[in-house]
């Protein structure tokens, strides 16, 4: 179902698919995970590449993450904490004295694109496959500019006929 939405809203030609564990090892992992993985291993019409760990997660190591729901949305909120809490400290440091403020408006610009990479507001929301039409889950504090990005994301989802290909 990842396969089908990066190769038909994002177009990637041939997205590369992990499921999150503990290691990479094929014995680590509780019952589901290594069910999850022979099933994916078998699996046709998906690029498998095998196990990802939490800590590579965000080193782009794969265009699509599996897990279950649980898990999933606690490796997200992890994320967004630990974003927020670097972003924090790195504000700090620039502001912190006449040199590193100098420094901060050399780097200003490049600093914001890539930090704009890991905004949520800039994607839309979490798209739920497998269901009967689209679904795009958002924060409960999510922005204007999330919500909307988040219509545009149905919009592609629609237009695409993800539903229908899956």
């Amino acid at each position: 179902m990842g396969t089908v939405y990066m190769k038909k809203v994002m177009h990637y030609e041939d997205p590369t698919v992990k499921l999150v564990n503990l290691g990479p090892e094929e014995e680590k992992g509780n019952a589901m995970t290594k069910a999850a993985h022979a099933l994916m291993k078998e699996a046709s019409g998906i690029n498998y590449q095998g196990f990802i760990e939490f800590r590579d997660v965000v080193c782009g190591d794969a265009d699509i993450v599996v897990a279950d729901a649980f898990t999933g949305n606690a490796l997200i909120k992890m994320l967004e904490g630990t974003a927020g809490v670097l972003m924090g400290m790195i504000k700090d440091v620039l502001r912190s004295g006449i040199r590193t403020k100098i420094a901060a408006l050399l780097i200003m610009k490049p600093l914001k694109e890539k930090i704009r990479s890991f905004d949520a507001s800039e994607h839309g929301g979490a798209v739920l496959l497998g269901l009967k039409g689209p679904v795009i889950k958002c924060h409960g504090n999510a922005s204007r500019k999330e919500i909307s990005h988040a219509i545009l994301q149905a919009k592609d989802y629609v237009k695409a006929d993800v539903t229908g290909t899956i």
